[in-house]
């Protein structure tokens, strides 16, 4: 789907990828690489969740709570109203979901145990600071902060901040998808130093 149909700012669209909804083949695969204590209370989080389709798919799962965010207007007002109709329809309450209209940088980072999707939704100018939120709000939490990374372009990017690929479900053709793990921080120190390599490797922090 076009960027400009879809009210990207030019900031945000330079570093934007094409709008393409994340498969289900691949949610089903990820999900199945899950234990069931990775997703029971845990919040779920879709970075740039378009249209709500992982949302819907996530929602059969017992998450405490889940967050789409996405910076498109257009698509954030359509996917809300197709999961509250979806809701409705199948009557579901649990668990609870908020969409969260916004440039994903501003993004407030729960400050509990989650597991965050990607679907390749931007490059690493707006990734570094997304990843840098997670990790400053993974200090303040227990347990490891997960996160399943749809078509992966930059996995680079996050092995900067402390996240390691625990499972790699990549295709022959490049499609698919990797689970990545970063495991509980010990102290500011830890943190510290991953800000410290993200530096030396010339990325903005």
């Amino acid at each position: 789907m076009d960027l400009d149909a879809l009210g990207v700012d030019e900031a945000i669209r330079r570093d934007s990828r094409l709008y393409v909804p994340s498969a289900y083949y691949f949610l089903r695969r990820a999900f199945r690489i899950l234990d069931v204590n990775d997703v029971t209370g845990r919040t779920f989080v879709d970075m740039g969740c378009g249209l709500g389709r992982v949302l819907f798919f996530a929602s059969q799962f017992p998450f405490r709570r889940m967050i789409g965010v996405e910076f498109s207007s257009a698509l954030c007002r359509t996917a809300e109203i197709s999961l509250i109709a979806y809701y409705r329809r199948h009557g579901l309450v649990n668990p609870p979901f908020e969409f969260r209209c916004q440039d994903a940088r501003a993004f407030e980072v729960p400050t509990e145990p989650a597991v965050f999707l990607f679907n390749d939704p931007f490059g690493p100018m707006v990734l570094e600071p997304v990843l840098r939120n997670i990790v400053a709000a993974h200090e303040k939490t227990v347990g490891d902060a997960i996160v399943i990374y749809v078509n992966p372009t930059c996995i680079d990017v996050f092995q900067k901040f402390g996240f390691s690929v625990t499972f790699d479900g990549i295709n022959r053709s490049g499609r698919g998808f990797v689970v990545l793990r970063r495991p509980a921080m010990d102290g500011r120190a830890q943190l510290d130093g991953m800000f410290q390599t993200a530096r030396d490797c010339g990325s903005p922090v």
